[in-house]
């Protein structure tokens, strides 16, 4: 609701999009999907279609983030993975994707800085182009006229990943 209460003064600086991640951000995390990526907890979804309802009262965009990498706690061996299989990730990002089907107004961004370290835990390969580009159309699956992306990254030599993969995913435009 705090956010809410800001987008008039966004709008008054000029500013008419906002990036907002079902898993949280650097700021605190949430448990965003069940352990097969079949379901969005509905919490997690309300304020999500709150955000978006409001943004688009304003003729706001919203970039909806999916998978960001700082939850890294979730992703950490010792703490268990935020989803019990390979297969669930492309599954949430389908999910997600179909839950914002009736909203224009939004973007999907299937991953947050995919190439950074943090991911290397992930039993997704969030840190490939081959990986991005599967996430990219699991959520054409969900909505196949939403636009969608992967968020790029620090790149190699930053605590990122391959060499390129940036570049690579630009590049390959399925």
């Amino acid at each position: 609701d705090q956010l809410i209460e800001h987008l008039d003064e966004y709008l008054r600086y000029g500013v008419n999009a906002l990036t907002v991640f079902y898993q949280g951000s650097s700021g605190g995390s949430l448990r965003a999907f069940s352990p097969d990526g079949r379901e969005i907890e509905p919490a997690v979804q309300r304020r999500m279609e709150r955000l978006i309802d409001a943004a688009a009262e304003r003729k706001m965009l919203v970039v909806a983030g999916i998978f960001y990498q700082n939850q890294t706690a979730r992703l950490d061996p010792e703490n268990g993975a935020w989803l019990e299989s390979r297969e669930a990730y492309p599954r949430a990002v389908e999910t997600v994707a179909r839950s914002l089907r009736r909203y224009p107004n939004v973007i999907v961004n299937t991953c947050n800085e995919h190439t950074v370290r943090q991911f290397e835990a992930c039993p997704f390969p969030m840190r490939t182009v081959e990986g991005i580009v599967e996430l990219c159309r699991a959520s054409k699956e969900g909505d196949p006229d939403r636009l969608v992306g992967g968020g790029g990254g620090h790149g190699a030599g930053q605590g990122g990943g391959e060499t390129g993969i940036n570049e690579q995913l630009v590049a390959r435009p399925e």
